[in-house]
């Protein structure tokens, strides 16, 4: 939706509808309990995972610091749907207070939100800045995770003794900067250029990924050759075969964000490039669907991913299994005695009939 501030300046913020008072729908009280359930269920998971991810030492630190980050990044969703809450529920109206906005996008004057003062309305833009943040965030982790892992190939004969902790520091700084930037592009209207970016970075990750597993695997090969051509050290085998498990993990994570973003570009590029204005609200409630909710099946991707996390997260499930399991077993241990000796006189004058015929 576009506001315009002042009658000069045009903002763009990911609100699907505006001044309609939704809270006093019948519907509203479900809605609102699904909506806390499945934050809170994420939440639980984002917890869960975390701890997963820091307990077992599977991956280098700096990538598992990289999964951690993204995951807790979903917080962001969280503060934005708070600070949204007010206008996208109707407690708050804006502009012709008589009139609902449900424009996704506008180049009519009398069409935009009218805002006298940036300011006074800061919740709203704030929480539209970390909707676009997330999103985009998103959008650079295939990159940050093969970055991660070509610096790891260049170190390959010692990047498991050394921390390096700046590497995983300065692609989280690079990442939040792009983030920043590209919400800001979004915000004032240059949809063409972010859409520009968005094509060059799923090229340029797409790219490196591939180039970064390719790599790894050509080295793996002459390693098992043991090749004189090669500097072969156990150092090297066991870092390119860590690079590899690494990359193989990344595909279902970077898979599912894939999905992800792309059916919130298929939301905005319906929207700008044609679709009805009857249509607008529509697509409006899917992205914030998509947006709102993904993040409960990504974090279950992260955790099935690898053996050890899933084992560990399913381990309760098992302990409950196994106690049903052991108290039918128990149960069918613990048999009437009375019934016992019943059944083995049964078998006994069964056998002496047969004897005596």
């Amino acid at each position: 939706m576009i506001f315009l501030i002042n009658g000069t300046t045009q903002l763009w913020v990911p609100l699907p509808i505006l001044n309609k008072a939704l809270f006093t729908s019948w519907k509203y009280p479900y809605v609102l309990a699904m909506d806390i359930l499945i934050f809170i269920l994420t939440l639980l998971l984002i917890a869960r995972a975390s701890t997963l991810i820091a307990k077992y030492r599977c991956f280098h630190i700096n990538l598992r610091v990289l999964l951690i980050f993204q995951l807790c990044q979903w917080l962001e969703i969280l503060c934005a749907r708070y600070l949204l809450f007010d206008y996208l529920i109707g407690y708050k109206f804006l502009g012709d207070k008589s009139k609902i906005y449900h424009h996704f996008w506008t180049d009519k004057l009398e069409e935009m939100v009218q805002i006298s003062c940036f300011l006074e309305e800061w919740p709203l833009f704030l929480g539209g800045f970390l909707y676009t943040h997330h999103f985009a965030s998103c959008l650079f982790f295939l990159f940050s995770v093969s970055m991660e892992r070509a610096i790891a190939s260049y170190y390959l004969s010692d990047y498991e003794r050394k921390t390096r902790p700046y590497i995983s520091i300065a692609i989280i700084i690079v990442s939040m900067l792009f983030s920043s930037a590209y919400s800001v592009f979004f915000a004032f209207n240059f949809f063409n250029l972010t859409f520009i970016v968005i094509v060059l970075v799923t090229v340029a990750s797409t790219t490196l990924y591939t180039s970064v597993f390719y790599y790894n695997t050509r080295i793996k090969k002459i390693s098992d050759k043991n090749s004189k051509r090669e500097n072969y050290t156990l150092a090297r085998r066991f870092q390119t075969m860590e690079n590899l498990k690494s990359l193989r993990m990344a595909k279902y994570v970077v898979s599912t964000h894939a999905v992800y973003v792309s059916l919130c570009e298929v939301c905005f590029i319906c929207v700008y490039y044609g679709a009805e204005s009857n249509y607008w609200e529509v697509f409006g409630y899917i992205l914030d669907f998509v947006v709102s909710y993904s993040n409960c099946i990504i974090v279950l991707i992260v955790i099935f991913s690898v053996p050890c996390w899933k084992k560990s997260f399913l381990r309760p499930l098992y302990m409950f299994r196994r106690m049903q399991s052991n108290r039918v077993s128990m149960a069918s241990q613990e048999k009437d005695p009375e019934e016992d000796a019943r059944q083995i006189s049964s078998i006994y004058f069964q056998q002496l009939a047969r004897a005596w015929t």
